[in-house]
C-alpha cells in the first residue's frame, strides 16, 4: 500500500538493484484478490509470495502480526526452486 515514491525510496537506501515494486495504494485490488487486505488499517497484511514460472503459487506465508517479518528462508529457497 505504499506509494511509489516511499517504494522508491526504499529501493535507493538499501543499495537492492533487482527488484520490481508495485504499489496497491488505489484500488487496493491485489490485497482484495489475495486475502491481505486489512480494511480497518488500509494496509496489507505481512506477506511473502513466491510465484513460478507458470504463474503458480510456489509458496506464501502470511505473518500473523503486521510487525513481524517473515520467515525469509523458506521462501529463498522456494524462489530459487522456482526459477
Amino acid at each position: 500500500m505504499d506509494l511509489p515514491f516511499a517504494q522508491k525510496r526504499w529501493v535507493e537506501s538499501t543499495g537492492v538493484d533487482k527488484i520490481q515494486t508495485a504499489s496497491d495504494h488505489r484500488e487496493a485490488s491485489f490485497g482484495k484478490s489475495y486475502g491481505l487486505l486489512i480494511k480497518e488499517l488500509r494496509l496489507l497484511a505481512r506477506a511473502v509470495i513466491v510465484v513460478d514460472k507458470t504463474g503458480k503459487i510456489a509458496y506464501q506465508e502470511i505473518v500473523k502480526e503486521i510487525t513481524d517479518e517473515p520467515d525469509y528462508g523458506p521462501a529463498i529457497e522456494a524462489a530459487k526452486s522456482a526459477m
